[in-house]
């Protein structure tokens, strides 16, 4: 496994954010992607599809993509028309990844701790699995670099649950211990978790019309 690339440093937490922000909106909005630094923070601070929730400022942002730039985790796009500068992740170049660990964590990243059906259910905009099975050899290919932790089945939970370990690890457990209680229940009625669902997607939809509201309105005032 030493043959494969590591971080050159574990990430903060809002390096973490801006990184997996980058990722899922390549994947769920690729016609506004790559993004702008108001972009970016207006993604990191979605109140849905994310754990925690949090409220970045364009300095914590931008703060973050310059240190990612430095990791070679993202980097810089210049517009041919010279409007804003844009920004990208290379979290797979950088790690030699493929789409489907890459999806997997990011939904890590904005999300915490998971299990594979929390996973697969949350993540399926960024990387459909056809089956679990597929998911799980993902987790375990991602578990052998290091990439990922599979936690210990807490009491009450009838599932272990998966984190990322491109941070601070104790930080992560910390968190994966306060979400403890939040699992996946696949017991619930069929109707039940479709509506879980289509609400959540309801929600990341009005979020991505937002950030293309605001791209057309930057597109209009450069042709004033």
């Amino acid at each position: 496994m030493s043959d494969y690339p590591t971080l050159p440093r574990i990430l903060s937490a809002a390096e973490l954010r801006v990184l997996g922000t980058l990722i899922e909106k390549s994947l769920t909005t690729p016609e506004q992607y790559p993004l702008s630094l108001n972009s970016t923070k207006v993604g990191c601070n979605q109140k849905t599809s994310r754990e925690p929730v949090v409220n970045f400022d364009e300095r914590t942002a931008g703060m973050a993509l310059r240190d990612l730039i430095d990791l070679k985790l993202a980097k810089e796009v210049f517009p041919p028309d010279r409007g804003a500068v844009k920004y990208e992740h290379r979290l797979g170049a950088c790690l030699d990844l493929r789409a489907p660990a890459v999806s997997v964590l990011a939904t890590l990243m904005l999300r915490g701790a998971q299990t594979t059906g929390e996973l697969r259910q949350n993540g399926q905009r960024l990387h459909a699995f056809e089956t679990l099975g597929h998911l799980e050899d993902v987790l375990d290919r991602l578990s052998e670099r290091a990439l990922v932790l599979k936690l210990e089945r807490a009491p009450g939970q009838r599932e272990e649950r998966y984190l990322h370990l491109l941070g601070e690890k104790e930080a992560a457990l910390k968190q994966a211990t306060a979400t403890a209680g939040r699992e996946f229940h696949p017991e619930r009625s069929p109707v039940e978790r479709v509506s879980s669902v289509d609400i959540s997607a309801l929600h990341a939809e009005i979020a991505e019309l937002k950030l293309r509201i605001e791209a057309l309105e930057a597109r209009f005032a450069a042709w004033e």
